[in-house]
């Protein structure tokens, strides 16, 4: 996905002689060693993921007016892989008791009785209504991605231009360090495969 000569030299880019505003040049990390500690806090052991992939994953489209490999197709798919284990994470939880039970029968409009029909039901899908939008985004909400970011120190690894360097928080820090974070998990499931990526997801994210 990414190409040694593409990294190491970017492409060249017209600009004027003269800049027409003033720029503020904000300080991101470029130390690999200080990149590879924040993946060994992060995964608990070296991966053996190439550098290449580890600068890609960490660089968000805003970095150098884009001219680095950044991580928007990584994260796409470290972010769909988050959403599935989420999935089956909820439906292999245990099932909430019916606040109501069901009626055993009910009457038609003319007073007859009938039994009520038992739907079709299997152990692999007792908790198929807990899947939905809303709790597969709250199983992997800002809330419970952000304390792992934190103890990794991801956020001062990533490699972004704010809008406001100095209101990091206004300027999205959070969502871009998230995006980041999915992109890892891309990174890690197209070099080491999805069952490395599936383990992580299971061990540090899903593990409530």
């Amino acid at each position: 996905y990414t190409h040694t000569k593409r990294f190491q030299n970017a492409r060249p880019q017209p600009r004027a002689p003269v800049s027409v505003r003033v720029r503020k040049h904000f300080a991101v990390n470029d130390d690999p060693k200080v990149l590879d500690a924040m993946y060994a806090k992060l995964f608990g052991k070296d991966l053996g993921l190439s550098g290449d992939v580890k600068w890609q994953a960490v660089t968000h489209k805003s970095f150098d007016h884009g001219r680095q490999p950044f991580n928007s197709k990584l994260r796409f798919l470290g972010k769909r892989l988050l959403q599935m284990q989420a999935s089956f994470h909820l439906l292999s939880s245990q099932p909430k008791p019916a606040k109501e039970p069901k009626p055993s029968t009910y009457k038609s409009l003319e007073g007859a009785q009938y039994k009520n029909p038992e739907p079709f039901t299997h152990e692999d899908y007792q908790n198929i209504d807990a899947v939905t939008r809303p709790n597969i985004d709250a199983a992997i909400s800002e809330e419970v991605l952000m304390p792992i970011i934190r103890r990794s120190g991801l956020a001062s690894t990533m490699r972004w231009k704010p809008a406001d360097d100095s209101d990091l928080t206004r300027s999205g820090e959070a969502d871009i360090a998230i995006d980041c974070l999915h992109a890892i998990i891309g990174a890690v499931a197209l070099q080491k495969g999805g069952d490395v990526a599936v383990q992580f997801i299971r061990e540090t994210i899903l593990k409530t």
